[in-house]
Parts: C-alpha cells; sequence; structure tokens
C-alpha cells in the first residue's frame, strides 16, 4: 500500500523557508566554511577529505538530486505552440526558485524545452513555405 494517493504531494505546503536571520547568518559566514572545506579536502581520513569534496562539488555545480527527491514538472497537452512552452518555462522557475530543482538542472530543462520549441517552429515553418510554394505553383499554371 502507498503512502501517498498517486498525483498529490505528500508535502503541499513545500520545504519550509529557513528563518531570514538565519540565511544572513550563513551567508555571512559563508566565506569561512569554504575556506574550511577547502582546508578538509587534503583531510588525512579520506571520509572527511570526499565529504568536503562533495559538499564544494555541490555547492559550485548543484547536487544531483537522489531518485526520491526527484520532482516532476507536468507537461501541457499540446507541446510546441508558443504558450505551452511558456507554461513549461514557468514550471521550470518555480520549481527553481522554491528550491525543488537546482539552477544548473532549471538551465538544463530550459534548454531543452528551447531546443522542443525550435523544433516545432522550424516544422511550422517548413509546412507554411510548402504550402505557399504549392500555391505559387497553382497561380503559376
Amino acid at each position: 500500500m502507498a503512502l501517498f494517493e498517486k498525483g498529490k504531494s505528500g508535502n503541499p505546503g513545500g520545504r519550509p523557508h529557513m528563518p531570514h536571520a538565519m540565511r544572513e547568518m550563513i551567508h555571512a559566514k559563508g566565506n569561512h566554511i569554504i575556506e574550511k572545506l577547502l582546508k578538509h579536502m587534503d583531510d588525512a581520513d579520506p571520509r572527511v577529505s570526499l565529504k568536503a569534496c562533495e559538499l564544494l562539488l555541490a555547492r559550485g555545480y548543484g547536487r544531483e538530486l537522489p531518485e526520491g527527491e526527484r520532482i516532476s514538472i507536468p507537461l501541457p497537452d499540446q507541446l510546441g505552440d508558443a504558450l505551452s512552452m511558456l507554461a513549461l518555462h514557468k514550471s521550470v522557475m518555480k520549481s527553481a526558485a522554491l528550491g525543488e530543482l537546482n539552477i544548473e538542472s532549471a538551465k538544463e530543462f530550459s534548454f531543452i524545452i528551447e531546443n522542443q520549441r525550435r523544433l516545432h517552429e522550424t516544422a511550422d515553418l517548413e509546412q507554411r513555405l510548402a504550402k505557399l510554394e504549392r500555391e505559387l505553383q497553382n497561380v503559376s499554371a
């Protein structure tokens, strides 16, 4: 038996926000924290060294979400028109703003969405051009 009903979030309110004062305190200590992690990269204990490297990489590049933490972004029924692509971009931006999706992943999603939009635009232009060429041939004949 599943713990959550399919299609319904187990946490509809989303991830709780960090208090503003705590966020400011962490940001103020950011450089010190990174310096400390850099020192621990060369620790004799490989577990300490590896953890420091993982944290630095996650900070610099964003971390890969484990399977259980991955999010899904709803796709519109019609893909390709400008409004559906805009809706997809909005979903990606919202997920990134809520912290559900790291910035690098959001960029990758946006790149994929833009490529999809271009493919549909190219196909549409090809159809229009073919129609105009047929009409031109009919007028010339």
